[in-house]
């Protein structure tokens, strides 16, 4: 179990999940609070079920998340369990991309979704929406049935939930509702009823059924007294300002309405405000001679599906709103817009004068729907689902496996059969059907059991060699938008404060960029791949190439016209270099310009000095003399005798993880190819793991004699290290090996 305190609960449930995600996910946007609050809560309560499911876990379970008051544990999970068969089902409808925008935290929010190898929703149109956000708020990019993110493919699947069709209808024929069913058959004294279940829910419609009544009751004097709305309506979450503001004005509109119609023998609408028990539900559902099922916006309603299920008579009319996720479903229905209070009321009164072959009709192909697709169908499918996905989920031929090494490695590097049904050998682990070697950190499971075979006593320094986008920080639609927080530039000056650690910052952003965010610290700064460089404590920036290439006025154009073609790109002039940048726009659009795009630069650099990289989001145009290895060379180069860990994320880093030398450490950030040895989620994971190596050099014993050729070290002194953003004492994702080639470690 996860106990919550009373304020977590506060913050966590009422707060945000049904605060903030359960108004914007029903696309109620006028019911959001002007200032939302408690993300963090939420956070921290989804990392304490991960802990749950991270400690429990074993090697082929199904992990099965349900709603969105959990949406970012799937990537909390994944993180620390890169190989996991998840799944999350998402209970509620999922809005249109353009609403989902709304949420301050909607990155995260649909990453966390995306950690799941499957994804389930009701309906056709919520995978719709859910994929549209998953490509324009996550930079996923569409794939058959779902989309990739990443190396992963993550499925994207409609699988509307049922109800045990089977105890509704044994329920219906027990006694106790057949004794309940004759009291309620003499309280109605011959009228009609309409029967309405619900939470008392502003999603739920009430007050706009109630007025699309009043109408019937208008339009159709012959009615009065002769027909009865009945309105159960559970209390729900009352300690929600919102839901108590509604319940009030559902007592008030009520009150008004039987105010109006009311007579001394008769009350046109009995509202029924409280839990009402399942055999007394059922008959009023064989009571009724309609239900009235009009949410404003529902994932599925089962109430619909209860109404079918219970009705053994055969009997009745559903009047179902088109917004329920169930009316994709119960085409035995008839359907309404309950924001058409007029059509609302007209299909009533059609339901009340349905003639009984019709009735019949309609209500036997509800009782068929109901079910076929019944809950045990429903879960029996996803599980198979699940199943299936864990398998498309891998990545694809030729990408790397990622191999835990934290929670569960232990049992593969242990000797238990991998999938290929041979025991792991010395120094390897299991990594689908592949067998990884680790190299010279097998065995192991966290940044601090890596830093430590990093920070060797023999070690007669430290060299650290780090990309920044994507490695220190994560991406930004727009590059300026991914300026270093106080945290990381403390972190960063701290480790290069250490006695014999050299820091040095990697990138192909401009060198005005990285001057301006770290040229006060004391680490060296590597701009546009390595074609300018400056060393720590220096001022002045050394330059490996001549001039602007030619080819940058042949370039130029054509990159520009890709950005005018596709709105939310732009191109980045750099001054030995050119990048067309697409991570803003919209996917649709960009990716087959991206394609086409791709291709003619690939013919085009073929006849010049230049080489076409094609990253996350961006295609860039490089002299083909200039690469991130250049600076490997240069740095390691002047420190025999010092140790290095190379850090890096896309294709640019791999010329830096080919030089690495044997007693270097090279890691992968993310998914894809490398050859890199190890790999970890993401940038928390690299703060987490630069943190432990600060802790771990930091602590390390005095060697005894130094050789002759090397200067004498004394212990460095103790220095505190700020902790890694999210890292909350806990252990982040787990490295894992990154080759799939079976190739020794460079």
């Amino acid at each position: 179990p996860v106990d919550l305190s009373a304020a977590e609960v506060e913050r966590y449930y009422d707060g945000f999940a049904n605060g903030v995600l359960w108004p914007l996910l029903h696309s109620q946007l006028d019911r959001l609070p002007l200032v939302p609050r408690g993300w963090e809560v939420y956070r921290r309560v989804n990392e304490r079920f991960a802990e749950v499911v991270i400690a429990t876990a074993r090697p082929g379970d199904l992990v099965w998340i349900h709603d969105y008051q959990l949406a970012l544990l799937p990537a909390l999970v994944r993180a620390r369990l890169p190989e996991a068969a998840i799944g999350f089902f998402l209970h509620v409808p999922f809005p249109p991309a353009e609403i989902a925008r709304v949420l301050p935290w909607r990155r995260e929010f649909v990453e966390g979704i995306l950690g799941a190898s499957l994804v389930g929703v009701h309906t056709s149109a919520d995978a719709g929406h859910l994929r549209d956000a998953a490509v324009g708020i996550a930079g996923a990019r569409p794939d058959r049935g779902g989309v990739r993110f990443g190396t992963r493919r993550v499925r994207v699947k409609a699988m509307p939930m049922g109800v045990d069709a089977t105890r509704w209808g044994e329920t219906a024929r027990s006694p106790q509702v057949e004794a309940y069913l004759e009291r309620v058959g003499e309280e109605l004294e011959g009228r009609r009823m309409i029967v309405s279940v619900d939470r008392l829910d502003y999603t739920k419609g009430l007050l706009r059924r109630a007025l699309a009544f009043e109408r019937l009751l208008e339009r159709n004097p012959a009615l009065r007294n002769r027909v009865r709305l009945v309105q159960v309506a559970a209390p729900s979450r009352e300690s929600v300002g919102t839901y108590r503001a509604y319940g009030r004005a559902v007592d008030e509109e009520i009150g008004r309405i039987n105010g109006r119609f009311a007579t001394v023998a008769d009350v046109p609408i009995h509202f029924l405000g409280r839990t009402i028990a399942p055999e007394h539900i059922v008959a009023l559902y064989r009571a009724a001679s309609v239900a009235l099922v009009t949410p404003l916006r529902d994932g599925m309603n089962l109430v619909a599906k209860e109404f079918a299920a219970s009705r053994i008579d055969g009997d009745g009319v559903l009047v179902l709103s088109e917004f329920a996720g169930a009316a994709s479903e119960l085409t035995g229905a008839l359907l309404v817009n309950p924001y058409d209070i007029e059509a609302t009321a007209a299909t009533i009164r059609r339901a009340l004068d349905m003639p009984a072959a019709e009735r019949r009709k309609r209500m036997s192909l509800l009782r068929s729907q109901v079910r076929r697709a019944d809950l045990g169908h429903w879960a029996e499918s996803f599980v198979a689902s699940l199943r299936e996905s864990a398998l498309v989920h891998r990545p694809q031929d030729g990408e790397v496996a990622a191999v835990p090494t934290g929670a569960g490695a232990g049992r593969a590097a242990g000797g238990e059969a991998g999938r290929d049904g041979r025991k792991a050998g010395p120094g390897e682990v299991h990594a689908g059907a592949a067998t990884v070697p680790l190299g010279i950190a097998s065995g192991v499971s966290s940044p601090e059991e890596l830093a430590l075979a990093l920070v060797a006593p023999e070690a007669r320094g430290l060299i650290l060699i780090l990309d920044y986008d994507g490695t220190l920080v994560g991406f930004q639609a727009r590059p300026a938008a991914a300026r270093p927080d106080h945290a990381l530039r403390e972190l960063l000056a701290g480790l290069a404060r250490l006695p014999g650690v050299a820091v040095h910052l990697v990138s192909g952003r401009r060198r005005s960029e990285l001057e301006g965010w770290f040229g006060e610290l004391p680490i060296g700064l590597h701009a546009e791949h390595g074609l300018w460089s400056r060393g720590p404590g220096q001022t002045a920036w050394q330059r490996r190439q001549g001039g602007p290439p030619a080819w940058l006025a042949t370039v130029r154009p054509i990159l520009e016209a890709a950005a005018r073609d596709v709105p939310g790109s732009h191109v980045e002039v750099k001054d030995a270099s050119l990048a067309w940048h697409w991570r803003a726009a919209a996917a649709d659009l960009a990716e087959p310009r991206a394609r086409r795009l791709a291709a003619r630069l690939r013919r085009l650099v073929a006849g010049l000095p230049a080489e076409l990289l094609e990253g996350d989001h961006v295609l860039e145009v490089r002299p083909d003399d200039i690469d991130k290895g250049l600076v490997v060379r240069s740095v390691v180069g002047a420190e025999a005798g010092a140790r290095a860990l190379i850090v890096g994320d896309d294709a640019t880093d791999e010329d830096m993880f080919a030089l690495a030398r044997p007693r270097d450490m090279s890691v992968r950030v993310g998914g894809g190819p490398s050859r890199a040895a190890f790999r970890v989620a993401g940038p928390a994971e690299v703060r987490a793991l630069l943190v432990a190596v600060a802790q771990a050099w930091a602590s390390r014993p005095v060697e005894a004699e130094p050789e002759a050729d090397g200067p004498r070290l004394s212990r460095p002194p103790r220095r505190r290290i700020p902790a890694a953003p999210g890292a909350r004492g806990a252990r982040p994702s787990g490295l894992r090996g990154a080759r799939s080639d079976g190739a020794p470690r460079p």
